[in-house]
């Protein structure tokens, strides 16, 4: 497994932890999201799209979802 896409996992949780539950985390990263090109922001790191993920996750976390 790549070590970036776990690294961006990895910050992705961290970011949301001030925001939501370790189980609301875990619903975040595996509903499927319009904003992560309807995969589920956990596929979509693993698809490559690891940056935008954690973005969104920054700016949900500000108060700022879009």
């Amino acid at each position: 497994m790549n070590i970036q896409k776990l690294t961006y996992e990895k910050e992705t949780r961290e970011a949301l932890a001030g925001t939501y539950t370790a189980a609301g985390i875990q619903l975040w990263l595996t509903v499927a999201n319009p904003r992560t090109y309807n995969f589920t922001p956990l596929d979509a790191i693993y698809e490559g799209f690891g940056a935008k993920v954690l973005d969104l996750a920054k700016r949900l976390a500000a108060g700022r979802s879009q």
